[in-house]
């Protein structure tokens, strides 16, 4: 497991507020699946669901500007009453990342409260699974400038870029930094915190191979 440490370099995070992003509707029709890399968002906290769909419109931006398409979609959860887009029933497939909003972490009392997140990088094949802690999440908006909905889409974006890079995927520079300093928030206040360099072209590679996989199924 690859626990994803968002370092605060103030508690304060004198964040600018960020614009919101207008969701963008997709349909089959206008992305093809088959070149299309989808996030199954599952909301297991029960956010608001306007929260997660700013959050899911960020995340797919900071995507697309690094030339991979996205499509974050929210699954319909049993018993729940909540809004959702689709039923997202089938298995999972290399194209096709779960990405989980839960409440706390399993045993929070042993992890750090700088943890925000994890994900669980495939060993010998595609990892498919992610986590974000809401609580943390929205805890930490609460002391700042940005708002729950801006937060939970960049968390929701560093964890999906672990599953396509892999192991030890955090650098020193650009939207995988292991700290997030006050320098970083700042870029992230101006929309210009983004995949870099080989990060990107890595991220680039890493959801063609999985496309090419379930392309082949």
């Amino acid at each position: 497991m690859t626990k994803t440490t968002l370092f605060l370099a103030s508690i304060a995070l004198a964040i600018p507020s960020l614009q919101a992003t207008a969701p963008v509707a997709h349909t089959e029709a206008q992305e093809p699946a088959a070149r299309v890399l989808t996030v199954r968002i599952y909301n297991y906290a029960g956010v608001d669901a306007a929260i997660v769909r700013e959050a899911a419109a960020m995340a797919r931006e900071i995507y697309l500007r690094s030339g991979v398409e996205t499509r974050w979609t929210i699954c319909k959860m049993p018993g729940a009453g909540l809004d959702f887009d689709e039923a997202c029933e089938g298995g999972q497939r290399p194209d096709t990342l779960k990405m989980r909003i839960v409440r706390t972490a399993p045993g929070q009392d042993g992890v750090d409260y700088l943890v925000f997140g994890f994900a669980l990088p495939g060993k010998a094949g595609f990892g498919t699974v992610a986590s974000v802690l809401w609580e943390r999440i929205s805890e930490t908006a609460e002391l700042s400038k940005v708002t729950p909905a801006q937060l939970l889409g960049f968390v929701m974006a560093h964890e999906a870029g672990h599953l396509l890079l892999g192991f030890n995927s955090h650098s020193a520079e650009g939207m995988m930094s292991g700290r997030w300093d006050e320098e970083r928030f700042k870029k992230i206040s101006q929309g210009s915190l983004n995949f870099i360099g080989k990060q990107k072209q890595r991220i680039q590679a890493g959801a063609e191979a999985r496309l090419l996989a379930s392309a082949r199924r």
